[in-house]
């Protein structure tokens, strides 16, 4: 009998360690996924302050284009383009122009904050379920130690707990026969 008692103890650690094993992988590939999908949302983000620049400088080629037209009109009609209302005109275009390649620019810079910032959530995410299926592994190897432990005792005819109840003592059981607590007075 006690061949067998140690032989379901040791099976049932056995199991315990398999599962360990399959939780810390399932957590390693969750990892894996996250820093891949972190690293796919900086790439994104870099993608983004690059098209960001081209459209900002786009803007700035048509502002100076705008400008350069003005200058024509201006001078076919014989207007002075280095002073007065013309020189305002050309000012306020070129100003208009580069406040807008501003606000591309600003725009892109803050798509890419929050790609950044989904990239280091998902990132955490991916470290916390590394974490969590390691310490799920952990357990299931206490439990599955403690488990092989108790199998063993019950087969070899022992009651593996402390009082003469048929049952485990709980937790917040307090007083009585084999208890570990005083009865509360």
């Amino acid at each position: 009998m006690s061949a067998a008692a140690a032989g379901v103890g040791i099976a049932q650690f056995g199991l315990s360690f398999i599962q360990s094993q399959n939780q810390r992988a399932v957590g390693a590939y969750q990892q894996r996924i996250a820093d891949f999908n972190a690293k796919m949302a900086e790439k994104q983000a870099d993608r983004v302050i690059e098209v960001g620049a081209k459209n900002a400088n786009k803007v700035r080629a048509e502002g100076q284009k705008v400008e350069a037209a003005q200058k024509v009109n201006f001078a076919a009609q014989g207007i002075d383009i280095s002073s007065g209302s013309a020189l305002a005109i050309q000012q306020e275009t070129a100003a208009l122009a580069a406040e807008d390649a501003r606000t591309v620019e600003n725009n892109a810079f803050m798509e890419a904050m929050g790609l950044r910032y989904e990239a280091l959530n998902t990132r955490q995410e991916g470290r916390m379920a590394y974490i969590g299926a390691n310490l799920d592994a952990d357990m299931s190897l206490v439990q599955g130690g403690l488990q092989g432990a108790l199998s063993y005792q019950r087969l070899k005819g022992n009651k593996p707990w402390n009082n003469q109840d048929t049952e485990p003592m709980s937790i917040g059981h307090y007083g009585g026969k084999g208890s570990y607590y005083p009865t509360p007075g």
